[in-house]
């Protein structure tokens, strides 16, 4: 939105900017292929460039960088020291006082990486800081307060405790702290205090890429037949997400459906992965079980399953 000379970014309301486009700071902790790290591309891919123009701070091992760097539409600042401090462990932690000693453990490790953020803000002339996710929507809320820049937190997580919310609540009273942007009501409900910041944007899906016309790739590359039920997952191997469930529900279907294979798209490396793996092993289901690891295309290889599962043990926002 235009107005006398000025640029407003609409998450913020009627805060405006003297120049176009507007510079837009965003962290993202995903250093594998997230649902968040997606949704952001998602985010990139529809901004007009006239009007805002990321830098993505990233780790370099997130699979979006090289997209980013190759269709110009996001800067790309790799920040490793920020990917030190991987909450995922922390923000499903039941026990306070281990999501405690977990977050002053990883805040440590923090520090040099914030100096360099700061630096960085005033070198590119940023506009406004905007962190998704927990580690990064703190680090947004910190870094807007020292430089005077506004922040937008932006969460992607259920939690299993009242420390975390309470923190990020704290957080998110700071006068930097311009919105906070949940992905449902649902969420939205866990920071009652934060409501007049809050506004609920869902997970966007990209109706034109998953409308477009694609050869699947997975029955017909493998050499299964049309009568073969696929049965698969897709997503980050970590525990929340529910492999392990996957597998011993494989297991009961196998038992009762001998002609059905199971699919695990998604980067498997890692010790959750080899858990999957060693698991697999264990119910005899090798020969049942496919990892295809990382998936460029994930919507080529969903056409091809006759059944998608969501076990997640926890979800927000499962697209």
């Amino acid at each position: 939105m235009r107005r006398n000379g000025t640029r407003s970014l609409p998450v913020l309301g009627e805060t405006m900017f003297e120049r176009d486009p507007v510079r837009l700071m965003i962290i993202d902790t995903s250093p594998a292929n997230s649902g968040g790290a997606h949704l952001l591309h998602t985010y990139c891919s529809h901004f007009d460039p006239q009007r805002i123009r990321a830098l993505m701070v990233l780790h370099e091992d997130n699979v979006w960088a090289a997209r980013y760097r190759e269709n110009e539409t996001a800067d790309v600042l790799v920040e490793d020291g920020m990917f030190q401090s991987n909450t995922v462990a922390a923000i499903h932690e039941t026990s306070a006082g281990a999501w405690l000693r977990e977050v002053v453990g990883r805040t440590a490790l923090l520090t040099p990486a914030f100096y360099r953020l700061v630096q960085e803000i005033r070198r590119h002339r940023i506009d406004v800081v905007m962190g998704l996710c927990d580690t990064p929507a703190m680090g947004a809320a910190l870094l807007g307060t020292v430089t005077g820049r506004p922040a937008i937190m932006h969460l992607v997580s259920t939690y299993v405790n009242e420390v975390e919310p309470a923190g990020l609540t704290a957080l998110g009273l700071l006068p930097a702290v311009r919105r906070v942007v949940q992905l449902s009501r649902y969420s939205a409900r866990q920071f009652p205090l934060l409501h007049r910041k809050t506004v609920v944007i869902h997970t966007g899906v990209d109706v034109d890429a998953v409308q477009r016309p694609r050869t699947p790739s997975l029955r017909g590359p493998r050499g299964f037949s049309p009568d073969v039920p696929l049965v698969g997952i897709a997503g980050r191997f970590v525990a929340v997400k529910g492999m392990d469930v996957f597998v011993r529900a494989a297991a009961v279907i196998a038992a009762k459906a001998p002609s059905a294979r199971f699919f695990l798209l998604g980067d498997d490396r890692g010790r959750y992965g080899d858990e999957v793996h060693r698991l697999v092993r264990e119910l005899g289901l090798s020969d049942r079980v496919t990892f295809t690891g990382f998936v460029g295309d994930v919507y080529a290889a969903l056409a091809d399953l006759d059944v998608v599962v969501v076990p997640s043990r926890r979800e927000c926002a499962p697209v």
